[in-house]
């Protein structure tokens, strides 16, 4: 997980660590520490890629591993 893009996206936009927390339903303490892990649930993911306006493309390159992200040929 690409946690410097997320924070970057998060402030450009000016949406507070309490903000995104809110967002999801889950406590600030909780929002940090999947920040620092990149331990976010599916849920999540989809409820903030929709709230900062990214990209399927983005989500991928942001959330998951190149080599998960990756169409089998």
């Amino acid at each position: 997980m690409k946690i410097l893009v997320l924070k970057a996206i998060l402030k450009e936009r000016g949406i507070t660590n309490k903000m995104a927390a809110a967002l999801l339903g889950v406590s600030v303490i909780t929002f940090k520490r999947r920040l620092k892990d990149g331990g976010f649930r599916a849920r999540e993911i989809a409820l903030l890629s929709r709230a900062l306006g990214l990209s399927d493309s983005e989500v991928c390159d942001i959330f998951f591993d190149t080599k998960v992200a990756q169409k089998k040929q």
